[in-house]
């Protein structure tokens, strides 16, 4: 009798982890996604774009965007890189960008499910920057934490309106 309940608590306790565990990788998966919305009716500097979550956590954002100039992708150029922002679980954000340029330009969604880093990223941070300043290079790549954050692109831009494909 004893035998048969403490199999029935195992086999019970193996079912509960791997529930646990397929429910853990169910709300894990989905992607972040960048649509172009259109411009705005009443100025058509505004540009619309919508951020879809698809995962079932909400994840934070920042914006990065580049210009092109003369064939080259130059970050330091774009005007609109402080953008930060939240979006919940399975749900869509729309936001508008101020569009002063007629040249070429796309941006990026960086996003993760946190701003903040663990304590273990923390320390492998300092010791990274430690080895870093002392030209180790290997070392210091090999303690750098990886990032938490996923880089997604958006549409590419001419001016306010998408870009037409180029010819290769």
């Amino acid at each position: 009798m004893k035998v048969k309940r403490s199999t029935s608590i195992r086999i019970a306790v193996i079912v509960i982890a791997f529930a646990a565990v397929i429910l853990w990788l169910a709300q894990s998966r989905g992607e972040v996604r960048v649509t172009f919305a259109g411009l705005s009716p009443n100025d058509s500097r505004l540009v619309s774009f919508t951020i879809t979550n698809t995962f079932k956590t909400a994840v934070v954002y920042f914006m990065e965007g580049e210009e092109e100039a003369g064939g080259i992708w130059s970050r330091n150029r774009f005007w609109y890189t402080n953008y930060t922002g939240q979006v919940m679980g399975r749900d869509i954000e729309t936001f508008h960008m101020r569009v002063d340029t007629t040249k070429r330009w796309r941006f990026f969604v960086v996003y993760g499910h946190t701003w903040s880093t663990s304590s273990l990223d923390a320390i492998r941070a300092r010791f990274a920057r430690y080895a870093s300043d002392h030209n180790w290079t290997r070392l210091s790549q090999w303690l750098k934490p990886p990032s938490r954050f996923t880089r997604v692109p958006g549409p590419q831009m001419l001016g306010n309106d998408l870009s037409p494909p180029r010819d290769p």
